[in-house]
C-alpha cells in the first residue's frame, strides 16, 4: 500500500486530480466540477511591488497606484527594491528582504532596517534578524546609530540583542534619552 505522504507528493507534483480510490486517503476534498484526470489550475496571487495590493496576474500596470510594473522593476536598483519591500504587509516578504539586505551589506539599508523593526514591534523574530543584519554591515557611524536606535525597541529580546551586538563590536552604548533607558532596564 502506498503511504499517505507518497500519495500527497505525487498529487502535488503532478497537480492531477487523484483517482477515486485515493480520494478517501487525501486530506482535501476534490471539487465535483473537476473531471477525472483534469489538471487543477493553481493560481497564486500577484501583488504590486509598489503599493503591495493584490492585482490580476495578467496586468502589467497596477490598477491602484497606476505604476507600470516592468518599467519600475527595470529602473529601480535592486537594493532600493529590497529597502522598499521592508514596507510590505506580509512578514515573509519583509524577512526575505531583511536577510538579503544583511547579506549584501549596504550601509544605506541601516536606517530602513531599524525603521522596519520599529514599525512592526510585535514581530520579535524579525527584530532579532534585523539586529543580526545591522551587525553584519561594515563598521560605520550608521551601523552604530542603527544599533543604538534598536536599543529602544519595545521588545526586550531585541533590546538585549542590540546591546550584545554593540558590546561585541566594542562600541559603547550611548542612549539618546536616559529616561527611557532607566525605565526599560
Amino acid at each position: 500500500m502506498i503511504a499517505y505522504r507518497q500519495i500527497s507528493q505525487i498529487v502535488s507534483m503532478t497537480k492531477v486530480i487523484p483517482p477515486p480510490l485515493m480520494e478517501n486517503l487525501l486530506p482535501f476534498r476534490v471539487r465535483p466540477e473537476w473531471k477525472q484526470g483534469e489538471k487543477a489550475v493553481m493560481t497564486t496571487p500577484r501583488y504590486c511591488p509598489v503599493c503591495f495590493k493584490e492585482i490580476p496576474p495578467e496586468d502589467c500596470v497596477c490598477p491602484f497606484c497606476k505604476i507600470d510594473i516592468p518599467v519600475w522593476t527595470r529602473s529601480t536598483p535592486y537594493t532600493s527594491r529590497l529597502i522598499h519591500a521592508l514596507n510590505n504587509p506580509h512578514s515573509e516578504v519583509r524577512m526575505g528582504s531583511i536577510l538579503s539586505l544583511g547579506e549584501r551589506g549596504d550601509l544605506e539599508a541601516a536606517r530602513a532596517l531599524v525603521d522596519c523593526a520599529l514599525r512592526w514591534p510585535t514581530d520579535v523574530v524579525q527584530g532579532l534578524e534585523i539586529v543580526r543584519a545591522v551587525g553584519r554591515l561594515p563598521d560605520s557611524p550608521e551601523r552604530k546609530d542603527a544599533l543604538n536606535r534598536l536599543f529602544f525597541h519595545s521588545s526586550r529580546p531585541v533590546r538585549k540583542a542590540s546591546e550584545r551586538t554593540l558590546r561585541d563590536l566594542g562600541a559603547t552604548l550611548r542612549p539618546k534619552n536616559p529616561e527611557v533607558r532607566q525605565r526599560r532596564l
